[in-house]
């Protein structure tokens, strides 16, 4: 997290979980187009790489500004398949089923 000088609010952040993957990079408006969050990600994969760990991270498709910036920095690799195409992993949102057993374990 980079946080402002003075008032200790944070300016950009970014997360990673206990795999290396890097998430929910942001950056507060105001301190925008300034390389904030690029330095973020920068210094969280030293130090991952430091600890031994391949930092990654997943881009939503759409989100173009991200994947062409990732696209020109030469420190992130694509993944592809065999014949080049970009990988698209999709998410689903899992709805909780009522389960009698489930509910009185919780």
């Amino acid at each position: 997290m980079i946080r402002v000088k003075g008032t200790g609010e944070p300016a950009a952040f970014e997360l990673v979980n206990p795999l290396g993957s890097l998430s929910h990079q942001f950056t507060q408006p105001a301190h925008r187009l300034k390389g904030l969050g690029a330095a973020v990600e920068q210094q969280l994969c030293v130090k991952l790489i430091k600890k031994g760990m391949v930092p990654s991270k997943n881009v939503e498709y759409d989100n173009l500004n991200v994947v062409r910036s990732a696209d020109k920095n030469p420190y992130w690799t694509k993944r592809v398949d065999s014949e080049g195409h970009p990988i698209t992993m999709a998410y689903y949102r899992i709805k909780k089923k009522e389960s009698p057993v489930l509910n009185s374990l919780i």
